[in-house]
Order: C-alpha cells, then structure tokens, then sequence
C-alpha cells in the first residue's frame, strides 16, 4: 500500500472525524426514526476511525505506517467493534424480531464511542512529533474531540474546511 501524503491524510481523516463527530452529536439531539441516520453514519465513521487503529493491519492505511506506534489489542475496543457491528451491519433475525431501531439506549453512546475512536487515535501518536503525518492527525483529533466536549457551529466548520483545504 503506498503511502498517502499528508494532504491526502488530512482530507480523507477530516472527512471520517467531521462526519463522526457531527452524527454522534446530532444523534443526542434528535428523537424518531430520523435519529437512524445520524446513528448508522456515526457506526459507519467510527468503525472506519477504529479499523485505521486496531492491532491488526486493515485493508487500507494503518496508523503505524503513518507515524503512529503500533496499536495493541484491547478489550473495550473489540466491545465497540461488536457493538457497531451488531447495529451497522449483519441482517438477520435479531433485527427482525421486534428491535426498535435507532437502539433505545442512552442517547450519549455516540458520542462515548467517538471519543474512544478519537482518542485511540491520539493516543498512538507520538507527543512533539514534527512529522506531518503525525501533526496532522493530532490536530484533527483534538478538534474532533474539542467539538464532541463544546459542539459549536465553528468547530465543525474548522473539521469541515480541511476536507478541501490544506491545514
């Protein structure tokens, strides 16, 4: 796999975490079957975030090949793996035997799993690192994060402009 620059990097991270974090919190806001669209997206964008930093090489970029330090496997990540993959995928009977969907669960979860995925990012990322792979991506998780704590209509617009526009 080659590896992308740190343009690329920031254009399709800034992509995956805008989307992440902007369903996580309008999930928490909105009621009704609408509520599914803002939970499937963030399932769909955190399960990307977390298969970029599992222990075990994806498909597509891996963190180590991009600065970040070898991830371990972990018990709370392999919790939310299941947990996305039992409400983002998988038709069978579950679904069809009366489940309510969106999951009536507490309606910060979303949230909850996007920090995790964020901040396993952040957390393999080496502190004082000049490399702009590395930089790149500490920047877009801490404002990732910065929007999940405080969601103003700035931060999200910050996320949203490095999608097009270099940092």
């Amino acid at each position: 796999m080659r590896t992308p620059s740190a343009d690329a990097l920031r254009e399709h991270l800034a992509y995956e975490i805008h989307y992440l974090v902007l369903a996580a919190v309008r999930f928490s806001q909105i009621r009704g079957r609408e509520a599914s669209i803002y939970q499937d997206s963030a399932l769909l964008h955190a399960r990307t975030l977390l298969e970029f930093a599992q222990a075990k090489r994806p498909p597509g970029w891996w963190i180590p090949d991009l600065g970040g330090d070898n991830p371990q496997q972990d018990v709370l990540l392999d919790a939310w793996l299941q947990f996305i993959n039992t409400y983002a995928s998988h038709l069978g009977q579950r679904r069809l035997s009366g489940s309510r969907w969106p999951v009536p669960e507490n309606e910060r979860r979303l949230i909850t799993l996007s920090e995790f995925a964020l901040n396993r990012i952040r957390d393999l990322l080496p502190s004082g690192s000049t490399k702009p792979h590395v930089v790149v991506m500490q920047h877009l998780t801490e404002v990732g994060l910065r929007y999940l704590s405080s969601p103003q209509e700035t931060t999200l617009a910050e996320i949203a402009q490095l999608i097009d526009n270099p940092i």
